[in-house]
């Protein structure tokens, strides 16, 4: 345990997590699991929400990757997939965090 960590994240202590770094030349994202304190709340549930509403990402082949995702225990958003100048469409992760996916279309 890191001393200060809770303060640093402002959750109550002692803080259990693992943390994890993806990057991709500069573009890097941070991913965290709380053992201890455990998550609260709930997520967004529209875009128009105060807060984090989603993450966005454009993918090559939205139907590979929706299917890859759905088999690591993501949930397909039913009405959401259009073709907005991208083909789109949002997933939930296991904890309900909406995820974008687009496409370009051809």
């Amino acid at each position: 345990m890191l001393p200060g960590l809770d303060r640093a994240l402002e959750v109550a202590g002692p803080v259990r997590m693992r943390s994890q770094m993806i990057t991709h030349g500069d573009l890097k994202i941070e991913l965290l699991y709380f053992v201890s304190p455990p998550p609260t709340g709930v997520p967004a549930v529209r875009r128009n929400e105060l807060g984090f509403t989603h993450v966005s990402f454009i993918v090559d082949d939205l139907e590979g990757c929706t299917a890859r995702l759905v088999a690591l225990g993501a949930t397909t958003l039913p009405g959401t997939r259009a073709v907005l100048g991208y083909d789109v469409i949002f997933v939930a992760d296991p904890d309900g965090t909406r995820v974008e996916l687009m496409a370009r279309t051809s």
